[in-house]
């Protein structure tokens, strides 16, 4: 995946990507660019792809838009049959509203709470970009926790006396990753309010919706000022994202008590936490909450109040606070900007460790192998689910694309879900009734590409992985791999093996998408195959 600054580097690169769009149930192909930064450390800038044209002016013709950090860019393309970017054509970008209102704030401060969030708002992305290098880890033999992972001592020794002359490969990379949602379920308004907080508390069961009222409760969130959230099993909890989504801030109950960054936890690495505390003080809020019933994330709310409306209320802080979140969440916490993440860290990190592009994981990846376990979770998993939702969205679903063996049923939308009776019944046997993952992928059109057949058809994958056809492979559940026994599971055995013995540890990915952190005995036996490791909470060193 190529991504490229267009403020640095001026005129936009048209790389070998087509995105096919439909407008008014016609569909159209077009050749486009990415727009994000590189940087020369191991940090990316994430960004969305929004699908936007405009057939009201015969002379701005149509255009591509996306959503790049605190601002709006657009690039025309041509009209002609070629439909590629009009030769010379610009990448225009423009400041979003909600961030030349916390310029302002920053030189002439209402008051210090508006000035507070304006300088956080302001420096989300660099923080971002910040909280990312805190959190991503290289180990080596030498590194001070090496002696954790017998891997570093007892593998590398072993494949040493087996192959003297192949230089032995002992890098450990640990990056953030984080839950997403649905690019199409975040929201590019500030919905009307009725209500200043959100029903649900967490923990509070009698607060909560049924399975059945999905959409209820995501009416509820827009209507609300404020939705309640907190840490749960852990601290990334898919609360927080829904409420962004649809448009309403987060009151995250717990928040003063995150970890700070340090060792190898990653938890909220790629969330601004340094916005959360300060919504606590908007104008004329006051809450009185923390004390927990049972246990973490059971929560009573003692006083909960705000003034609104009344002049007090200061709604262009909050209609831009709002603004602000919904778009970070575009960049950075949508299924495609994650998926995105993940792929860029893995390219741009094994170039910028070899300073040559090793092996086939090359400028821009075009086939992924997901690989699942088979018959564990499959009642759905928010990490597992969201990612690979990503990566077929950021991909496409042709044949080409993203391979999962297993067809994750928890995911993928198809003929049997296609009325409405028995797309609820099957998400009810989904975790948390599938809300926000559950079925998002639809594949109710015809399986022209011959998918389906070729995920199920295993000795073909197993074909493919020996003659190294993709890019790369990711183990989208690592976290479940501590149950994992191969004779329970010959398929995964069997590919896994496959993979171990015909792709280089810098071509494979682990997904870490426990609550509590990945232990280290999980780790430590995936390690030999596997070089890069995105953790959502981090690794228990003691198992």
């Amino acid at each position: 995946m190529i991504v490229l600054n267009p403020k640095e580097l001026g005129k936009p690169v048209v790389v070998n990507t087509v995105v096919e769009l439909f407008v008014f149930g016609q569909q159209h192909k077009y050749s486009f660019m990415y727009a994000g930064m590189i940087t020369s450390t191991t940090v990316v800038v994430f960004f969305w792809i929004l699908a936007a044209f405009d057939f009201s002016s015969a002379s701005s013709g149509k255009y591509v838009g996306w959503t790049w950090e605190h601002q709006w860019c657009r690039l025309t393309v041509s009209t002609s049959s070629s439909l590629n970017p009009s030769p010379g054509s610009d990448v225009v970008c423009t400041n979003q509203p909600y961030f030349d209102y916390f310029k302002e704030a920053l030189r002439h401060p209402p008051s210090p709470n508006h000035h507070q969030v304006a300088e956080v708002v302001v420096n989300m992305y660099s923080d971002l970009r910040k909280s990312i290098q805190m959190h991503t880890k290289t180990l080596r033999e030498d590194s001070i926790i090496a002696h954790e992972f017998p891997f570093f001592a007892q593998d590398l020794q072993r494949r040493r006396d087996e192959d003297s002359q192949r230089p032995v490969d002992s890098l450990v990379q640990i990056f953030p990753i984080s839950l997403s949602v649905p690019d199409d379920m975040i929201l590019s308004h500030v919905p009307p309010k009725s209500k200043a907080f959100s029903r649900v508390v967490p923990g509070n069961l009698s607060s909560y919706f049924s399975m059945d009222e999905e959409k209820l409760f995501y009416d509820d969130i827009e209507r609300s000022l404020f939705g309640w959230t907190c840490s749960k099993g852990g601290w990334d909890y898919i609360r927080h994202y829904e409420i962004i989504a649809r448009g309403s801030l987060p009151l995250f109950l717990d928040i003063s008590m995150l970890p700070p960054p340090g060792g190898v936890s990653t938890s909220l690495a790629l969330h601004p936490t340094k916005l959360y505390p300060l919504l606590f003080s908007f104008p004329t809020l006051s809450v009185q909450a923390g004390t927990q019933l049972i246990g973490l994330g059971d929560w009573e709310i003692s006083e909960a109040v705000v003034d609104y409306p009344s002049e007090r209320f200061e709604k262009q802080l909050y209609s831009a606070t709002v603004m602000a979140l919904q778009q970070y969440a575009k960049n950075v916490l949508s299924t495609s900007a994650m998926a995105s993440y993940v792929l860029q860290t893995v390219q741009q990190n094994v170039a910028l460790e070899n300073k040559v592009q090793l092996g086939r994981v090359r400028g821009q990846i075009t086939r992924v192998l997901y690989l699942t376990h088979d018959g564990q979770d499959v009642h759905g998993d928010f990490q597992t689910d969201s990612l690979l939702h990503g990566l077929k969205t950021l991909l496409g679903q042709e044949a080409s694309a993203v391979i999962n063996v297993n067809r994750r049923s928890s995911v993928l939308r198809n003929l049997q879900q296609f009325d409405e009776a028995s797309y609820r019944a099957f998400k009810r046997t989904l975790y948390a009734g599938g809300s926000t993952y559950g079925l998002a992928l639809d594949t109710l059109s015809p399986d022209e590409h011959g998918l389906e057949t070729i995920e199920l058809d295993v000795d073909g994958v197993l074909s493919s992985i020996q003659r190294r056809e993709f890019d790369v492979v990711i183990h989208g559940a690592a976290h479940r791999s501590a149950s994992y026994k191969p004779d329970k599971d010959p398929k995964f055995a069997m590919l896994w093996s496959a993979v171990c013995h015909n792709y280089e540890r810098h071509e494979v990915v682990l997904i870490d998408g426990s609550e509590t952190g990945l232990s280290g005995s999980v780790l430590d036996r995936l390690l030999p195959c596997a070089r890069h490791v995105f953790s959502r909470e981090g690794i228990r060193l003691k198992n």
